[in-house]
């Protein structure tokens, strides 16, 4: 019986030092991966990382942008108000025109000049009268065009970054 036992046990401990074997190759194998898996973990932190600086750096970008933006707007606002103070000048300019055309014709305020050169200095005034107001259509119309340009150049810029913005939030 106890040399039964001494096989059973030999072949016990053979098994049993496969096994250790075995869990061996197992553990070196897992200890592979788990070094391949910390090295991808760590790649993948440090993507992650450099993903959200350059988000951070776009939406600073952004931020930039949006002070132009504001500093434009506020060109926007004093541009408007030159038009508007402009206009204003210019309907009170043709008021007054208006008015004095009905009680003295052009012609009959050079006529009643006192002698030729009165009269041609008289010509000169209503000639220079005529060409600043001209001037002054001239200069609302562009002002007008340039803030219509800028009005519609900004909101192509808002529009833009306002869609960056929603884009680039951080991942983490």
């Amino acid at each position: 019986g106890s040399g039964q036992s001494i096989n059973d046990l030999k072949k016990k401990k053979e098994n049993a030092e496969k096994e250790i074997q075995y869990i061996s190759k197992l553990l070196n194998e897992t200890q592979k991966i788990e070094k391949s898996t910390t090295n991808r973990l760590q790649l993948l932190n440090n993507k992650i990382k450099q993903r959200n600086l350059l988000i951070s750096s776009i939406n600073q970008e952004i931020d930039v942008y949006q002070g132009f933006i504001e500093d434009n707007n506020l060109v926007v606002e004093m541009i408007e108000e030159d038009i508007k103070s402009i206009k204003e000048e210019y309907a009170k300019l043709i008021l007054s025109a208006y008015q004095n055309k009905n009680a003295n014709d052009n012609i009959m305020f050079l006529l009643s000049s006192e002698n030729f050169n009165q009269a041609h200095r008289r010509f000169l005034y209503l000639k220079r009268y005529t060409s600043f107001r001209e001037n002054q259509v001239k200069l609302i119309t562009s002002l007008q065009n340039i803030l219509n340009e800028k009005t519609i150049k900004f909101e192509k810029k808002k529009c833009r970054w306002h869609l960056w913005k929603t884009i680039a939030t951080p991942l983490f």
